[in-house]
């Protein structure tokens, strides 16, 4: 078998093929689309009516683009080169219309002279076809050893395809079509995220709470060739939806210094044209992570030698360990453990009492622990310390006497070293008593 195509057909079948999703310059598919075989029936190289046919096949374009739509046949002529020894072209038919889908095949047996034909084995759904024979002593078939012929149309000066066959039922494979130009390729759905912004951190309100702050994260992406909008979902299941190139935000997200979160865009109607974030949002710090003002014994709170009440935060504080595992005292259960806050007072020479109420506010429970050092901050002297000496878990400590010109550390704490809370700090404290009046140096006296 011998097929010969030529470049002229890619420029005919641009008139002959239906519209298509394709630019204009892609409507056509390309050389091999259209193509023929036969069957002699018996093989017996004679002209008879029984199984003989010409086969006219359509493949599915090789361009993606193209929206597969039927191949009008209006136009082809098919010629059997020597039929009954009159020459070449002497014996051919021309199809008037009809049309053939992707993939279908249409067969023109012998005995048809004119008329109309809906195909053989394989069939035909696009349309029915209608055949003229101007030249045909015996209608187109495989005449032992015959070439076939197929061309654009009646002038026979443009070659679609040819077959040889030395007769029988011929064996025939569709020819390879030329590669889709990129140009015709069906365009690829794409999708990127142009930003991702993480919001500041939002304290709720709480400034002295951090456990609920959060950070949101607004991701703006952009689709191309798809359906015009996209779904953003992070990596706990959450997903907002907007159109191409519009903002979307997702959260509120936990804002502890640790947490992070990555995300996915994907077009709305394709969940294969996918991307992923280009990087991972977070980790935000607490907008209260920086604890109590006197989180650290350096930062400590100066009590004045007054009566007064302070309102205080363990919350997003420092665990400290001033005296390590010990007690203070000694020999009590009373630990200096957990996270605490600091304060610090000078001797007066006058007892300083300290009350930690275990509930002053509703929002305000707390299991507290205080302890009174002396010395100087990371090299502390245990002086007193109480857990629940003031009733109904509160604590209650007292620094008698205490010595003019020391400096002591308060530490208040939960009991509990993972617990925190706000507390209320009642304090009762005098100032140092006045100092004796001066007595003028009136010289030495002597007896006489």
């Amino acid at each position: 078998m011998t097929i010969r195509l030529i470049a002229t057909f890619w420029l005919f079948l641009s008139a002959l093929t239906l519209s298509a999703q394709c630019p204009a310059a892609c409507i056509a598919p390309p050389p091999g689309a259209l193509y023929i075989s036969s069957s002699d029936g018996t093989g017996d190289g004679t002209c008879t009516t029984m199984g003989e046919y010409v086969e006219i096949c359509y493949q599915a374009p090789a361009c993606p683009c193209d929206d597969q739509s039927a191949f009008d046949l209006a136009g082809i002529r098919l010629d059997d080169a020597v039929t009954n020894g009159d020459g070449p072209g002497t014996a051919s038919i021309i199809i008037v219309s009809g049309s053939l889908l992707p993939d279908e095949c249409l067969r023109i047996f012998s005995g048809y002279l004119d008329g109309s034909i809906t195909g053989g084995a394989a069939g035909t759904n696009g349309s029915p076809a209608v055949i003229a024979s101007p030249r045909a002593d015996c209608p187109i078939w495989n005449v032992g050893g015959d070439d076939i012929f197929m061309y654009t149309d009646d002038s026979a000066t443009t070659l679609i395809d040819s077959e040889t066959s030395a007769g029988g039922v011929t064996t025939y494979s569709a020819p390879a079509q030329a590669a889709c130009p990129a140009a015709c390729m069906t365009p690829t759905c794409s999708i990127i995220i142009n930003s991702q912004v993480v919001s500041a951190c939002n304290d709720n309100g709480t400034g002295a709470d951090p456990s609920d702050d959060r950070f949101n994260v607004t991701i703006t992406a952009t689709v191309t060739n798809g359906s015009g909008s996209y779904i953003v979902r992070d990596m706990l299941g959450n997903s907002a939806t907007n159109t191409s190139g519009a903002a979307v935000t997702l959260g509120p997200y936990p804002a502890n210094g640790s947490f992070t979160m990555s995300f996915t865009a994907e077009d709305s109607a394709n969940s294969t044209c996918i991307v992923s974030s280009s990087s991972v949002s977070g980790p935000v710090s607490s907008c209260s992570s920086l604890g109590p003002p006197n989180d650290l014994c350096d930062n400590a709170i100066e009590l004045a030698p007054t009566n007064g009440a302070y309102m205080g935060t363990t919350i997003g504080g420092t665990e400290n360990l001033p005296i390590g595992n010990d007690f203070c005292p000694a020999g009590t259960m009373v630990d200096a453990q957990g996270v605490g806050v600091w304060y610090t007072f000078q001797g007066t020479g006058n007892d300083w009492t300290f009350l930690v109420p275990s509930e002053f506010d509703v929002p305000c429970e707390i299991d507290a622990e205080i302890n009174v050092f002396s010395g100087s901050c990371g090299n502390y002297t245990c002086v007193t310390g109480n857990d629940d000496s003031g009733g109904t878990q509160s604590a209650f400590a007292t620094v008698p006497a205490s010595v003019i010109g020391t400096t002591y550390f308060l530490y208040v704490h939960h009991s509990n070293p993972t617990l925190e809370n706000c507390f209320n700090l009642i304090v009762t404290a005098s100032p140092p008593p006045d100092s004796p009046d001066c007595i003028p140096d009136v010289g030495t006296f002597s007896k006489n």
